[in-house]
């Protein structure tokens, strides 16, 4: 739902666009008179849709739900109703709970100061390095903080894994393997 001639609200990453039967668009314009106050849900961040004698709000969603709405306050909107009279409302911002944070490194040190300095947050963590990350790096990350929900390697050039030189041939077949599983 929008306002007529307003701005189209993007919806959350991964949701699907909501439709009203074969109508794209609902305008705001088209809820009855003798609604003091709409109430929308899906989009998760907080849009005033209609003023007036009669708001049209999407409260948004209290917690976030994917890292694309990584520093968005949380709020809920408390409504004062009574009848023949124009809605009131008030958002109350939540400070409890843990934030959604993506954050990006190019030195491992760096990011095991920077988890250990946000215990609260849940994280989307990049690290961007000439080489892939070891073992000891992913211990070192895991260690440092519970949160972390991804850590995704940006790795801008290859590693070489056999010093040998030698090639792995994923074709082969294990005929061994196959004919031992077939036999009684």
């Amino acid at each position: 739902m929008l306002k007529r001639g307003g701005e189209v609200l993007e919806e959350p990453e991964g949701e699907k666009p909501i439709r009203l039967g074969f109508a794209d668009l609902v305008y705001s314009d088209s809820i009855p008179s003798q609604i003091q106050y709409t109430a929308l849900g899906h989009l998760h961040r907080f849009h005033e849709i209609g003023q007036g004698t009669a708001p049209v709000i999407y409260p948004g969603s209290p917690l976030a739900y994917s890292f694309s709405e990584s520093g968005q306050k949380k709020q809920v909107v408390i409504v004062d109703l009574e009848p023949n009279k124009i809605a009131q409302y008030r958002n109350v911002q939540l400070e409890k709970g843990r934030p959604l944070v993506r954050t990006r490194f190019r030195d491992i040190d760096e990011a095991v100061r920077w988890l250990h300095d946000n215990k609260n947050a849940l994280v989307e963590l990049t690290i961007e390095s000439d080489n892939f990350l070891t073992a000891s790096d992913l211990k070192r990350i895991h260690e440092a903080h519970d949160g972390i929900i991804h850590i995704i390697p940006v790795v801008s050039k290859k590693q070489e894994f056999l010093s040998s030189g030698s090639t792995v041939n994923l074709d082969q077949r294990h005929e061994r393997f196959v004919q031992g599983l077939f036999q009684i």
